[in-house]
């Protein structure tokens, strides 16, 4: 009996250990979070799993005196859990398994082996009830306890393979007959071969049953909301003493935690599937929820036959031939598509202007000159497609571009030193130019790819509604871009360049500040409107999106919106 103190002692003590890591771990939470309306433990949990048994009794209690051969015994279990609420589940488990013990001390030969039947209830307590360890932990301790009832019939190894009985002699050796003290070379040695095969109990002096109360911990391992692994260990009284055939005392007379009572230990791993929960995928995003993504799949905004989920070039013009991916044909694959392209067999390698023209080194210094000098006050961001060349003042080019070569002149190691500083050419200090009255503080992005070719939109700006009143969807709103300046007080500068009337919108984004005009609901009253700016203006206008104030790519916000 001690030593099921001394067992009780240890589990506590390991599952004081598991929960205060626990405690001090920060819990892991999943990468997408469930909608608060859901409770992956609403509906019951089925586990399945395998494990050991080990007896506790008269037979095997004397420690390194006896063989023991029967202290890790297979088994199987199942069990059906409902959790009640954030703590408490109740279960039904079943565990079929034996029992084995062998005693070979000179003076006793006693074994027994019995399968074992048991049923019964459980109460478990979970500590990832968001008050003692968070309920998104991957690591769940719980305690538990039950009432049961279990089944036995317990057998003897007392004949070998022959049906010979076994005799143990006192010089340790097994023999088919009695010792024979006259004659101790009688009798032929045979081997214990421990197969079970007697019953101990054929006069049926006790029954074979007994109410158990079993009494565990264990940790649950949470790979997903479906899907858990579970170590456990559970010790099983019962109320009697005749499982290993050997009684203290009368049978049939025993009480729940007598010292003399047998007892087992069933020490298991289990695989658990939860039938409410729900699989990563199936969480989504609730921005989604509501969006038909097989009709989605289908669709095709630019009318190209390609579907926009696998169109690599969207919005392609109507009537331009495109090729698998959505993208128009490029015959001579200068990266100028056919349509936009005003030298269709331009010689491989060849680097082409942005009409799909081969660049003479001349032009191609020329027009690093054009991107890279100041205008107005103006500095060009190359990666922004926020203006076109379009917006260049001629006059003022071809006076800096006069600057540019004198300095040239006066100093042509100045040139030399010329560094290329993020897409900006970079001016020593030593290098004169005639350009003295610069305002270097405002950025102008150029992009010299404007397509004005489209005549299928809608270039009628009076029929644009500027700022539309319907409600947005999902937080969506689009504007129009007309400028990425790295000045925030650029407005006269539109108005007066290009005759910009509408209320303009500057948001700091990506290092400048980003000029946009009207409030739109719809991507596609926004393109509208962009396609009408770009007519109006030469400035190539595009559409960019916001969620909740903040920008998000377009793409993103049309599927939000579901255009």
């Amino acid at each position: 009996m001690r030593k099921k103190y001394i067992l009780l002692i240890v589990i506590v003590l390991a599952f004081k250990a598991i929960t205060l890591g626990q405690q001090t771990k920060t819990a892991a939470i999943n990468p997408i979070a469930p909608d608060s309306s859901y409770h992956k433990y609403s509906l019951p949990l089925v586990s399945v799993g395998v494990g050991i048994m080990t007896f506790f009794g008269d037979i095997g209690m004397y420690g390194s005196q006896i063989t023991h051969v029967g202290k890790f015994n297979a088994a199987s279990s199942f069990t059906i859990e409902q959790r009640i609420g954030s703590a408490l589940g109740v279960s039904l488990n079943g565990v079929k398994g034996s029992l084995t013990e062998v005693d070979n001390r000179a003076y006793r030969h006693l074994n027994f082996q019995t399968d074992v039947m048991q049923f019964n209830l459980g109460i478990h307590f979970h500590f990832d009830n968001g008050f003692i360890i968070n309920n998104t932990t991957l690591f769940a301790p719980y305690l538990t306890v039950g009432f049961g009832y279990m089944t036995f019939e317990s057998r003897g190894d007392l004949r070998d393979k022959n049906g010979v009985r076994y005799h143990y002699w006192p010089d340790g050796s097994i023999r088919d007959q009695d010792y024979d003290w006259e004659n101790p070379q009688n009798g032929n040695v045979i081997v214990q071969d421990y197969k079970f095969e007697t019953k101990l109990d054929s006069l049926k002096q006790y029954t074979h049953n007994s109410l158990t109360i079993p009494v565990g911990v264990g940790i649950n391992f949470k790979f997903s909301d479906r899907l858990e692994a579970n170590i456990s260990t559970n010790f099983y009284f019962t109320k009697t003493d005749a499982i290993d055939n050997l009684s203290y005392q009368k049978i049939d007379k025993f009480k729940f935690f007598d010292k003399h009572n047998d007892s087992y230990l069933y020490t298991n791993v289990t695989l658990q599937y939860n039938i409410g929960g729900k699989s990563r995928n199936q969480f989504g995003n609730k921005y989604y929820k509501n969006i038909d993504f097989k009709k989605l799949d289908k669709q095709d905004s630019d009318g190209d036959k390609v579907a926009d989920s696998y169109d690599l070039c969207p919005d392609t013009p109507k009537g331009v031939r495109v090729d698998k991916d959505g993208c128009p044909i490029d015959s001579d694959h200068d990266g100028v598509p056919d349509y936009l392209d005003k030298e269709s067999h331009t010689p491989v390698g060849s680097i082409v202007d942005e009409n799909g023209v081969a660049l003479t080194p001349q032009m191609m210094e020329d027009k690093f000159i054009r991107d890279s000098l100041i205008m107005e006050g103006a500095l060009v961001f190359d990666k922004d497609t926020s203006m076109t060349k379009s917006d260049v003042n001629e006059s003022l080019i071809k006076q800096q571009t006069q600057a540019y070569y004198n300095s040239i002149k006066t100093d042509n190691t100045n040139n030399q030193n010329q560094t290329s500083h993020n897409g900006h050419v970079v001016v020593p200090n030593n290098t004169t130019t005639n350009n003295t009255n610069v305002n270097t503080n405002t950025n102008i992005n150029t992009n010299t790819n404007t397509n004005t070719n489209n005549t299928n939109e809608n270039t009628n700006n009076s029929n644009v509604n500027l700022n539309e009143v319907n409600s947005p969807i999902g937080g969506i709103i689009y504007k129009v871009q007309i400028g990425s300046v790295n000045n925030a007080d650029s407005k006269e500068y539109f108005k007066k360049t290009f005759g910009i009337t509408e209320e303009m919108k500057v948001d700091a984004f990506q290092g400048a500040y980003k000029y946009s005009i009207g409030t739109f609901y719809t991507y596609i009253s926004a393109r509208q409107y962009a396609n009408s700016i770009r007519a109006r203006t030469g400035i190539n206008a595009f559409v960019i999106s916001f969620k909740d104030g903040s920008r998000i790519p377009v793409s993103d916000a049309k599927t939000i919106t579901g255009q």
